[in-house]
């Protein structure tokens, strides 16, 4: 999926649940974060894949130079499919009973975002892979995406069973 792809797919899916009827907007809310989510999970899984592909095909003489490369695709990928899951979800209306997950659930992607800008910034110039190495050993992934994972899941477990409720919560890269 392209990255110019996804933000067109969440409007259109979103758009598709305002077809004029009278509809449950709680219902309505947990749908379109669960599109939002899935989209974004599989965005995710495509650039994981990118970048094992990548490293698959590194021999001796080019592994240094597929590793900066492969680090740098995924990291400019991840941050724009994950700004674009932020702008979707910072843009649906909780129902009341799950503003405060919500609003977590929304900080906690907008800090990961920020992880994945910063990294994308940091190896966006970087040609040695010692450097790449250090800027992506370094990053508070584990912490970020714990965070992520809570509070998303959080905002899942009041779902109460609302239709198409699959509420995509696995943090980036963990099990992709």
């Amino acid at each position: 999926m392209t990255r110019r792809f996804i933000p067109i797919v969440i409007v259109l899916l979103v758009a598709a649940g305002c077809s004029g009827e009278a509809e449950d907007p709680t219902a309505t809310y947990f749908e379109d974060a669960a599109v939002i989510s899935t989209l974004y999970e599989a965005a995710a899984l495509t650039h994981f894949t990118d970048y094992r592909t990548a490293l698959e095909g590194a021999t001796a003489e080019t592994g240094d130079r597929i590793f900066v490369e492969a680090n740098q695709t995924l990291f400019a990928g991840l941050s724009d499919a994950f700004d674009t899951a932020v702008t979707g979800l910072s843009g649906l209306t909780p129902p009341d009973t799950a503003v405060s997950e919500h609003d977590a659930w929304v900080s906690a992607a907008r800090s990961l975002r920020e992880v994945f800008q910063s990294a994308d910034t940091q190896l966006a110039s970087l040609t040695e892979a010692p450097a790449a190495n250090t800027v992506v050993s370094t990053l508070p992934l584990a912490d970020v995406q714990a965070a992520y994972r809570t509070a998303c899941e959080n905002v899942a477990a009041l779902s109460n069973g609302e239709p198409m409720t699959a509420i995509a919560c696995e943090p980036p890269g963990n099990g992709a």
